[in-house]
């Protein structure tokens, strides 16, 4: 058996309020650019990130201007990316 082919282990509550408070720290203490970044902030990997920071977005509320906004919305959340600063351009 290989790492890949292993069962996932199943997450308790606790591990999963540890990753959001991991991932909601990170969020807080820096701008970040990426869903890559705050993932390697949080050490967590880029799929779980992705899938808490839609739970952050719907308890917290990603705030304008500070966090992250949803860029591509599917049948789940793909991208986030920095809202840009008053008086600055974005790129969308």
């Amino acid at each position: 058996m290989t790492e890949n082919d292993q069962p996932k282990k199943h997450r308790t509550r606790r591990d999963q309020a540890d990753i959001i408070r991991k991932i909601y720290g990170a969020l807080r203490a820096k701008r970040f650019e990426t869903v890559n970044k705050v993932a390697d902030a949080a050490g967590v990997d880029r799929e779980t990130t992705l899938r808490n920071l839609e739970i952050i977005d719907l308890v917290f509320g990603l705030q304008p201007g500070r966090w992250l906004e949803i860029v591509e919305v599917g049948e789940r959340v793909k991208a986030y990316r920095r809202k840009p600063k008053r008086g600055e351009k974005s790129d969308g």
